[in-house]
Order: C-alpha cells, then sequence, then structure tokens
C-alpha cells in the first residue's frame, strides 16, 4: 500500500515539529506556509536596540517531548534558558505595553482583560471538565 501525502498548512512550530515527526515515521509531506519566512507568528525582531518577540517567547523544557525533539534535531547547545533577572514580561495589546507581574492581585488590576473575562477566569475552577473524549479547540473554549 502506497503511503499517502501529507499537506501540512502553516510552518509555525507545531507545523514544523508535525512534519519533522511524520517524516521520520515514513510519510511525506508538504509545508504550505503563506509567509516568506517559516516560524509562524513566532519571530524576533531587533528594533531600536532592543529585541522583541512576537509571539510564544517560552516553552515548557520539561516536557520530554520537547527535549526529545531538540535533541533529535540538533539544537541542544543551541537552547537559551531565561535569565532569571529578566522576570519583567510585557504584552503588548492596542498599542499599549501591559506588564505582566506573575501575582494573583494582577488578576484584579491588569487592563488586559475586560471585567467579564475577569469573571469568567475566576469561575473556571468550578466548571466541570468535559466528559466526553472529543477534543476541544481553543476557539471552542
Amino acid at each position: 500500500m502506497e503511503q499517502p501525502q501529507i499537506a501540512i498548512l502553516g510552518a509555525g512550530i507545531s507545523g514544523l515539529a508535525t512534519a519533522y515527526w511524520l517524516e521520520k515515521l515514513g510519510f511525506t509531506t508538504t509545508i504550505y506556509e503563506q509567509r516568506a519566512e517559516p516560524g509562524g507568528v513566532i519571530r524576533t525582531e531587533e528594533k531600536q536596540g532592543y529585541l522583541l518577540d512576537w509571539g510564544a517567547n517560552t516553552i515548557s523544557t520539561h516536557d520530554t517531548d520537547f527535549q526529545a525533539l531538540i535533541k533529535d534535531i540538533g539544537l541542544g547547545d543551541d537552547l537559551k534558558l531565561a535569565d532569571a533577572r529578566s522576570n519583567k514580561r510585557y504584552l503588548l495589546k492596542d498599542n499599549v505595553l501591559h506588564a505582566l507581574m506573575p501575582s494573583p492581585k494582577t488578576l484584579f488590576t491588569t487592563k488586559l482583560f475586560s471585567f467579564r473575562q475577569k469573571l469568567r477566569l475566576l469561575q473556571e475552577p468550578f466548571i466541570k471538565a468535559k466528559q466526553d473524549d472529543q477534543e476541544e479547540s481553543l476557539a471552542d473554549f
């Protein structure tokens, strides 16, 4: 039986990792990306002497699948861990920089979320998990 050819939409971190693992399993993949550069929304830009990280800027390095992928593709020596002194993080929303501080208090004071969104976050511990095995998309959540 002939192996199916697999099309992957998007050359972000998920698309690239998926293509890598599928190719290791012997599948033929083709990645389609609308931008000129791979990486999806993840990119780094230098502007006025500052480094700006667009998209995800942290990854859980404790995940064994992530560790295996990094080792397998030979990037272990290139992995940069965040400096503990750089704990000031900012998120740009509506052209305004918002400081992100790891404190429950900031949930109530931040302007990143509306009052309604804050109430919904507070309800989260009391909402029962779905009982079916169907995957839930981020949009559905």
